[in-house]
């Protein structure tokens, strides 16, 4: 076989192992169907929030709370992604007299595929636990703070996603690992809102840990 012929070959090779890759690739981060956006963000990139956020997400059967953002009544929600680990979103929604939140946990990893949901529930919130979390969100400036952090994220890790709409107003917070470097990047405000939702879930425990 001359040089030539082997150079073709493994070209050849070369891009077949390209496609097989990038046809694996896209069935895990698959792209949004069109028109269906979760963030108000344009990034095409296969990590982007409306891909890898918005397949776990999905995978949740939870809604878009960035189309919704018109509808009536404050709502907010904590997406965790432990890249090894299970993925869990808790939702709080305003009601006449409380709050409704639901909580659900898939079975795959936060960085990898979502898999299924193994836990999910659904409870009523008193007057009081709504005013608190409320309390929160306020301490942690989330309307007014940006979405992105000035700190150089890490590898792995997991993602913090909480997002929030009211009256047509949206916002969401995308922290990295938030218990790493916490007192210097001052994100206390931030951890503590998501860790109350996640207490208000009261998650069956499954020996995970938390980072």
């Amino acid at each position: 076989m001359n040089l030539a012929r082997k150079i073709f070959i493994n070209v050849g090779l070369g891009v077949v192992s390209l496609i097989a890759l990038r046809h694996v690739y896209n069935s895990v981060f698959p792209k949004p169907p069109h028109g269906e956006l979760f963030f108000p963000s344009n990034e095409k990139k296969s990590f982007s929030p409306n891909t890898w956020y918005a397949m776990h997400l999905k995978a949740m059967h939870e809604p878009s709370l960035y189309q919704q953002r018109f509808n009536t009544g404050p709502e907010f929600r904590f997406l965790y992604l432990p890249t090894f680990h299970k993925p869990t979103a808790v939702r709080i929604k305003r009601t006449p007299g409380g709050a409704e939140l639901r909580a659900v946990r898939l079975n795959g990893a936060g960085g990898y595929d979502p898999g299924e949901i193994e836990f999910q529930l659904v409870r009523q919130l008193d007057e009081a636990s709504w005013k608190h979390f409320t309390t929160l969100i306020e301490k942690a400036s989330f309307w007014t703070s940006p979405t992105k952090e000035d700190f150089q994220s890490g590898n792995d890790g997991s993602r913090w996603i909480l997002e929030g709409r009211s009256n047509g107003q949206y916002n969401f917070l995308d922290r990295w690992s938030p218990a790493s470097n916490e007192p210097e990047r001052k994100i206390g405000p931030f951890l503590d809102c998501c860790t109350n939702l996640r207490e208000l879930a009261e998650f069956p425990k499954n020996g995970e840990p938390s980072y």
